[in-house]
């Protein structure tokens, strides 16, 4: 047998050829991982996983019986609508149904008996959703390596509920709530067939619990996440938004009935802000958030400078972390992580350049383990480091017209490096001069 974690992409590559010439690439993907789901789900039940045994009734026969696919699929539909956990995210296998391609089933079924789970299993969910997503072009999607960092940098932060506006499929916040199983989920994402594999990764991770807290809609013009009339506060928010998105709802907030834009309407063409308004006004009293956004956000002028002025002003970025290009899937752009705290002490910001100490890849950029724990220590100390951190005041922000571009304040070594040679090779000048005066004036003596 062969394992399914640390082979996930020939595993997705052979089931993507075993139903090429029936399907499209893209639903293709959504067969396989909803097949790959429900493998998962069968060896938890049969093993009696403590998270998923107790919350899933029956299980999924994989052994064909006679080769009969009619009762595969008749067994698997009792068992979906016996589970309402289940019901609305098991779709595209039943396309396979209508094919009545008995051989095409026997086919898949001895491919999933091939492989077995090397690991954690919604660890090995993970890995297969990030290897199928990872060659989308239609959305930036959050990498691995980001989702970590994020997870390392809230590790000293105690927290009940995680929030993610914009779920996607559910990789960011179940890497956040790794070993922290006490904690309560929410999100909501406006594409239905992402959401659909955000409950699958849920259920497999053991959050059964998590899958009333996930809702599909856009956050911006019908956020779901309501209590009594108001927005839902949340202890912590993490967050990638789509970047640069234009259509994002302008006209239907202007009259924003949960008055989440007072500080000042976004772009009309621009949502990034309209996103970031979102998640402060979702933060509790005492909350966090780390949101990745492109670095437009921190520089452009007009409503959007003038909403991150209340930001600056109100004493809600705590810190600012330039990343590499290429960091993310279907962006090759720079990207940044912003943290916004509440109740902030310090009235500075730390901001720290991992642009020009890392080397960017041309395929995918990743921060080595080191590189990881160099922020994140430099984020809890609050340190400065040459080339590296600096903290900065209010007052210098201000004087730099509230720009937060990592790079004007955080001066890289190869700059220093440049100053200190400008000023010694003037005060080499000046000393040449000087040298040549006194020689002038030692000549004249001795003529003399």
């Amino acid at each position: 047998m062969i394992k399914l974690k640390q082979n996930s992409k020939d595993y997705l590559n052979g089931f993507t050829n075993l139903l090429s010439g029936y399907f499209d690439l893209e639903e293709c993907q959504r067969i396989s991982l909803e097949f790959t789901f429900l493998n998962l789900l069968s060896e938890a039940l049969y093993s009696k996983d403590k998270f998923i045994y107790k919350e899933i009734k029956g299980n999924i026969d994989f052994n064909l019986e006679n080769g009969d696919t009619k009762e595969f699929f008749n067994k698997l539909h009792i068992f979906i609508n016996e589970n309402a956990c289940l019901k609305n995210i098991i779709n595209h296998i039943f396309k396979l149904e209508k094919l009545e391609n008995k051989n095409l089933i026997k086919k898949i079924i001895t491919y999933l008996n091939e492989f077995y789970t090397d690991g954690v299993r919604g660890q090995v969910f993970k890995k297969c959703i990030d290897t199928v997503f990872k060659t989308t072009k239609i959305e930036n999607i959050t990498s691995p390596n980001i989702s970590k960092l994020i997870r390392i940098l809230l590790r000293n932060f105690e927290f009940k509920s995680l929030y993610d506006p914009t779920i996607g499929n559910g990789n960011l916040i179940t890497e956040i709530a790794i070993k922290r199983q006490d904690i309560k989920l929410y999100g909501q994402d406006i594409n239905e067939n992402v959401i659909n594999i955000c409950k699958m990764l849920l259920i497999i991770s053991g959050r059964i619990q998590d899958i009333k807290n996930i809702h599909i809609g856009n956050s911006i013009t019908n956020p779901k996440h309501i209590i009594e009339g108001r927005l839902q506060k949340f202890d912590c928010i993490v967050s990638e938004p789509p970047f640069f998105i234009k259509d994002w709802g302008y006209n239907e907030v202007i009259n924003d009935k949960y008055n989440r834009f007072y500080r000042g309407l976004p772009s009309k063409s621009l949502g990034d802000y309209a996103f970031i308004t979102h998640i402060v006004e979702s933060l509790d009293e005492k909350g966090m958030a780390v949101v990745v956004e492109p670095s437009g956000v921190l520089f452009r002028k007009g409503s959007e400078g003038k909403i991150r002025e209340a930001l600056i002003e109100e004493n809600l970025i705590d810190c600012i972390i330039a990343l590499p290009n290429n960091m993310m899937y279907g962006t090759t752009v720079s990207t940044n992580i912003l943290i916004f705290k509440k109740n902030r002490k310090r009235e500075e910001i730390l901001f720290i350049d991992v642009i020009n100490n890392v080397e960017s890849s041309k395929v995918l950029t990743v921060l080595q383990d080191s590189m990881i724990e160099k922020i994140v220590t430099t984020y809890e100390n609050y340190v400065e480091q040459i080339g590296f951190s600096k903290v900065v005041s209010r007052k210098e922000l201000m004087l730099n017209n509230n720009n937060l571009s990592v790079q004007r304040y955080v001066e890289s070594l190869g700059e220093r490096e440049e100053l200190n040679i400008e000023i010694i090779n003037k005060k080499m000048t000046s000393l040449q001069k000087n040298i040549k005066e006194v020689q002038k004036q030692l000549d004249s003596y001795l003529n003399n």
